[in-house]
């Protein structure tokens, strides 16, 4: 072999050599990691997103969609695209280089994902200090992806230069934190890749407004639009391969990260393609969320095989090996990031409220401006202006939980006045405060319904149900006093009776007899410092009586009468009960002409009676009448009387 082959072959390692050099890009974590997790809530995120050097600059949440303020041209329209010499074409697969590849669904969804091209083995890291960011420190400082809490993406790669990269990372953050991209801030990013000689960056806002660079050895695009809803934009290092489209009709899915996985595994640029970082944004329900995957692109889908370069992860403290992470086109969910919005519209409402008795609860309902319920912070109420207090004359705050914040309070003299309240949602860093409108507290008073036990007997009984007006339900708690006829009753010691109320009940039986007559009673429900008072008339009526006579039958001048003076229970009269006896009509007297009264003696019939001397032997009526006696009513029943001849 001659010595110019000999050179010729030294030529092209050494080419081949340098090649590989430029193409080893890599990632590691510089922050720390406080939570080894999958899944990380991040509840404070009021902070400025800074760059590698520390430069911090002010956050600005809200992203100016006025096309003048953002100095954004249409999607379509290069601000310059140079095409250099170069011997590659469109059939070429350029060696060792990064690509970006972003999808755009609106302004609450988008996705980026990072293919890293490099033959050398780099401990990447991610990590979520004010942006999820992957990065690696390894030889040089060099940040390849980030995506902020609000929506922001940025991708770059190229020549590996750590003070570069920072320089580029440091205008991102600006560009990120003023909300808006810039011409000048985009001609700086162009001019250290140009410096460099070769390299990508691209930045997108939730909007869809993006810049787009590109610098290969002289040739370079520089671009900056709007990304509309549905469109993507692949950003390698070459701008032969730099392409946009629609993203379902290219790949077929409507997955954002799949779709951006795809566009990165299918991207003819690069052959030392070791794995895709893709990080998801969705913003809903006031919680935005950023989720990370891994792929190991192996380059199947452009003819490579590049499984081998897959590079182990450390995610905010976790380790992945790249054994662990599965080869495209499936995907490791490798942490998900939480952030929530702050200074949400709040709504507050009430309800008007009937009280039970002297206690009503105060109900507001709670929500955010897209009606989900809220379980967080408190409620504090007033009652007619007057903000409810405890004992110790602290607020009384109310938690709200799915919603809803309640609180039982013991209004006095709740049937003196008229009450209102308000309720007052107190906000906290995420939520504001709210103020509901004016509601109305209806006195559930009680309802007292006494029955008396009217019949004359031994005991007296009163028997009270005891209900809240507003929805009937039973009372179970305070006590009844009563009062007949303006005097209160009380107990053998001089103590006023009480009963308790119990289940919507209470009874008194009082060892006492009132005569038949007419009665007022007076009830009175005491419960704390509500009372409610009821008159009521009733009357204890006399009981009714009935006689069962037997027959009378004689052969003399005296007959005997029997039988039974029983009342409406068929019980036997107590006491004594007087009675006068007529035969056909007529009233046994006295020779003195007055009305002979026979004894009934405990409802027992048993006398004697003398006929008149003109009875002739046959049947006549025999009728015997009581008397009233205490509260028995008078009755009479008839029989017959036989006088037999002697």
């Amino acid at each position: 072999m001659s010595n110019d082959k000999y050179k010729n072959i030294i030529i092209l390692l050494v080419i081949s050599l340098v090649f590989l050099s430029l193409s080893a890009i890599s990632a590691t974590d510089t922050g720390t990691a406080d939570t080894p997790t999958d899944i990380q809530e991040v509840e404070n995120e009021n902070v400025n997103y800074e760059s590698a050097d520390n430069s911090e600059v002010k956050v600005n949440d809200n992203i100016k969609k006025n096309q003048e303020d953002l100095t954004i041209k249409n999607s379509q329209e290069v601000i310059e695209n140079v095409q250099g010499e170069s011997e590659e074409d469109d059939e070429f697969i350029n060696e060792g280089d990064c690509s970006s590849s972003i999808v755009q669904k609106n302004e609450n969804e988008t996705a980026i994902s990072f293919r890293l091209d490099a033959a050398s083995k780099l401990d990447l890291y991610i990590t979520n200090d004010s942006a999820v960011k992957q990065f690696k420190t390894r030889s040089t400082y060099f940040f390849h992806v980030l995506m902020t809490p609000n929506g922001w993406v940025a991708g770059t790669g190229g020549m590996d230069s750590g003070t570069e990269n920072k320089k580029v990372e440091s205008i991102a953050m600006r560009m990120i934190n003023n909300n808006k991209i810039d011409v000048q801030s985009v001609n700086e990013i162009f001019n250290i890749k140009k410096n460099i000689g070769r390299g990508h960056f691209i930045i997108k806002a939730p909007t869809g407004e993006y810049a787009a660079i590109q610098y290969f050895y002289g040739k370079y695009t520089k671009e900056m639009g709007v990304l509309k809803s549905g469109e993507y934009i692949v950003c390698p290092n070459d701008p032969t391969y730099y392409r946009k489209g629609n993203y379902i009709s290219t790949t077929s899915t409507t997955n954002l990260s799949d779709a951006t996985r795809y566009l990165a595994s299918h991207d003819r640029y690069g052959t030392l393609r070791s794995q895709i970082t893709t990080l998801e944004y969705i913003h809903k329900n006031h919680e935005r969320t950023i989720n990370v995957y891994l792929a190991n692109d192996d380059g199947r889908y452009v003819g490579c095989n590049s499984k081998r370069y897959c590079n182990d992860f450390n995610i905010t403290g976790r380790i992945i090996k790249a054994s662990q992470i599965p080869i495209i086109n499936n995907k490791l969910h490798a942490a998900t990031y939480k952030y929530r919005d702050k200074n949400i519209k709040t709504s507050i409402t009430t309800d008007n409220v009937s009280a039970n008795g002297n206690k009503v609860t105060l109900k507001a309902n709670v929500m955010d401006d897209l009606s989900n319920k809220l379980s967080e912070s408190n409620v504090i109420f007033k009652i007619n202006g007057q903000t409810l207090k405890d004992a110790n004359n602290k607020v009384i705050k109310a938690k709200v939980v799915n919603g809803i914040a309640t609180y039982t309070y013991t209004l006095p003299y709740i049937w003196r006045n008229n009450f209102t309240y308000t309720a007052k949602y107190v906000g906290n860093e995420y939520y504001k405060d709210a103020t509901s409108t004016e509601s109305r507290i209806n006195a559930n008073l009680v309802r007292l319904n006494p029955t008396v036990n009217s019949r004359y007997a031994n005991r007296l009984q009163i028997t009270t149900n005891v209900n809240f007006i507003s929805n009937n339900s039973k009372v179970n708690e305070g006590v009844l006093i009563y009062k007949i006829n303006g005097v209160t009753l009380k107990d053998d010691k001089n103590n006023i009776i009480k009963t308790a109320v119990k289940d919507g009940t209470s009874t008194l039986t009082l060892d006492k007899r009132y005569s038949p007559n007419n009665y007022t009673l007076t009830v009175s429900y005491i419960r704390s410092n509500y009372r409610q008072n009821l008159n009521k008339a009733f009357t204890i009526t006399p009981i009714t009586t009935k006689i069962i006579l037997n027959p009378v039958t004689t052969k003399s001048a005296i007959a005997k009468v029997t039988g039974q003076l029983i009342d409406d229970n068929n019980m036997k009269v107590s006491g004594i009960t007087k009675a006068c006896v007529k035969i056909n009509g007529l009233t046994l007297k006295d020779s003195n002409n007055k009305v002979i009264l026979f004894k009934i003696e405990n409802g027992t019939i048993n006398f004697d009676i003398t006929l008149p001397n003109n009875l002739k032997a046959k049947t006549y009526n025999l009728i015997l009448q009581t008397q009233e006696h205490k509260a028995y009513l008078a009755t009479n029943a008839k029989t017959t009387l036989t006088v037999q001849k002697v």
